[in-house]
C-alpha cells in the first residue's frame, strides 16, 4: 500500500500491530494471485487459508489469554484493508473472523474455554440482521430457522445467529445464538455479482438447543455487561455495536487502494489516448486524467483519514473501559457509510480514465468494480438511514 495510506492507519498502532500488518502485506502477493479462483468457486481457496493461520491472522480477535492478539479496531481496519489489496473476499471474512473472536471473547471463561482450547485459530462467523424468534426453555433456548449471507461460514467453526428471545424478566430482547457449525446445516445459496469468493451462506438449525450462557445479549454488551479488566481484555470493552463495522469497511479500503494502484500502474506504463479529439498521445498527459487522478486519490484520503480517527475513538473508549454515548455510535456510523461511498466515488472516477478496457474478463478492475458495487451496499452503509437518526440526535442537544 502507498506509504501514506499505510502511515494513515498505522499511526497510532503499537509495534505488534505494525508487525501484524506487516505479516498482512506479506500474503498479498498469493491473496491476490487466488482472487479469481475465489470468485470463480464462491470460496477462500484453502492454499489463502493455510497462509492466514499460519501467519497467526485467524486470531485477530482472539483473547491474549487464549493464544490470539486481542486486536483494537485500529490494527483490525489496517490489517484488513491491506488484505483488500489482494482478495476483498478474504479481507472481508478474515475481518469478520476478529470481529467474531471479539464477541466471543465477551462470554464467561467456560465458553470461552469451549471455544478456544484446541486452538487460537478457532474460527466464529455471525449472522446480524433480522433477528428470529428463539423459544425459551430450562436452562436456555431452542431455535428453529434460516439466517442468510453469513459470510465465511463454510471456514467457521462456530456461529452467532441473531435471535429475539424472552429473558427470566419476561421482555423478549436481541441476542447473538453462539454454537458449533456442526450443530447446523449450512445451505449453498450465495450466488452475487460481486463479493462472491465471501461464500455468505445461509445456516438452517431445527431444533437447536442454545445454553443460556452462550448467549450474547446486545443490550448488555451495549451497556458494557461484558467488559473485563485489564490491556489483555481491552477487546472485550469495544463499543458495541459499531465496532463489528470495522469489519465491512477494512476490505472496502483495501479495495479502493488496489483500484488506484492499478489504474495508476497502467496509465503510467503508457497507455495511450484513444478518442477522435486527443490532443496528447498518452493519457497520463491529459490533464483531465491528472484531475481525476488527484480527486480520486483526495478522496481515498478522506476514507482513510475518517476511519483511523473513527477507529481511535472506538480504542480510546475501550481503553479507558467507557460506554460512548448513541449520539456517537450514530456519528461514527456516519463516517464509515461516507468513507464507503467516497471510496466508491474514487473508483468511478479511476474507471473514467482507465478505460473500457478495464471490464475484460481478464483484468483485475473488473472484479474490483463488482466487489465494491456489492460491498459499499451492505446495510451497514445505508447513509440514509443513519443519517436519519443522526439528524435526530443533532437537533435534540
Amino acid at each position: 500500500m502507498s506509504e501514506r495510506w499505510t502511515e494513515m492507519l498505522g499511526e497510532r498502532l503499537d509495534d505488534h500491530g505494525r508487525d501484524l500488518v506487516r505479516a498482512a502485506a506479506a500474503l498479498v502477493p498469493l491473496l491476490a494471485a487466488n482472487a479469481e479462483r475465489a470468485d470463480a468457486e464462491r470460496r477462500i481457496p484453502q492454499e489463502s487459508l493455510a497462509a492466514l493461520r499460519e501467519s497467526g491472522l485467524l486470531r485477530l480477535g482472539v483473547p491474549r489469554t487464549l493464544g490470539g492478539h486481542g486486536v483494537g479496531t485500529g490494527t483490525l481496519l489496517a490489517v484488513c484493508a491491506e488484505l483488500g489489496r489482494g482478495c476483498a473476499s478474504t479481507a472481508w471474512v478474515t475481518a469478520l473472523f476478529g470481529s467474531g473472536s471479539v464477541l466471543g471473547g465477551m462470554f464467561g471463561d467456560s465458553v470461552r474455554g469451549d471455544i478456544w482450547d484446541g486452538s487460537p485459530d478457532v474460527t466464529l462467523s455471525g449472522a446480524i440482521g433480522v433477528p428470529l424468534p428463539a423459544r425459551r426453555v430450562p436452562g436456555g433456548y431452542v431455535l428453529d430457522g434460516r439466517w442468510g449471507w453469513v459470510s465465511g461460514i463454510r471456514h467457521s467453526d462456530w456461529v452467532g445467529l441473531d435471535v429475539l428471545g424472552e429473558r427470566t424478566d419476561g421482555d423478549a430482547q436481541r441476542a447473538m445464538a453462539f454454537t458449533p457449525v456442526s450443530a447446523v446445516r449450512v445451505e449453498d445459496t450465495w450466488d452475487m455479482a460481486g463479493m462472491r469468493g465471501t461464500g455468505s451462506d445461509t445456516v438452517v438449525a431445527e431444533d437447536l438447543f442454545v445454553p443460556d450462557d452462550r448467549m450474547l445479549w446486545f443490550a448488555d454488551a451495549a451497556a458494557g455487561v461484558y467488559h473485563r479488566g485489564g490491556g489483555d481484555e481491552m477487546a472485550t470493552r469495544l463499543p458495541f455495536p459499531v465496532t463489528p463495522m470495522v469489519s465491512f469497511i477494512a476490505p472496502v479500503l483495501g479495495l479502493g487502494v488496489a483500484l488506484y494502484e492499478h489504474i495508476v500502474a497502467t496509465l503510467t506504463a503508457g497507455r495511450p489516448v484513444v478518442s477522435g479529439s486527443r490532443m496528447h498521445t498518452l493519457a497520463r498527459d491529459t490533464p483531465g486524467v491528472q484531475a481525476n487522478v488527484a480527486d480520486a486519490a483526495a478522496l481515498i484520503d478522506h476514507a482513510m483519514l475518517r476511519m483511523a480517527w473513527a477507529t481511535g475513538e472506538l480504542d480510546r473508549a475501550a481503553l479507558a473501559g467507557v460506554v460512548p454515548p448513541e449520539s456517537a455510535g450514530t456519528r461514527m456510523r456516519v463516517d464509515f457509510a461516507h468513507a464507503a461511498r467516497a471510496i466508491r466515488q474514487a473508483a468511478d472516477m479511476l474507471l473514467d480514465v482507465g478505460g473500457a478496457s478495464r471490464f475484460a474478463r481478464v483484468d483485475p478492475a473488473q472484479r474490483i468494480w463488482r466487489d465494491l458495487g456489492t460491498a459499499t451496499r451492505h446495510p451497514a452503509f445505508v447513509t440514509e438511514i443513519n443519517r436519519e437518526r443522526y439528524g435526530q440526535l443533532l437537533l435534540a442537544e
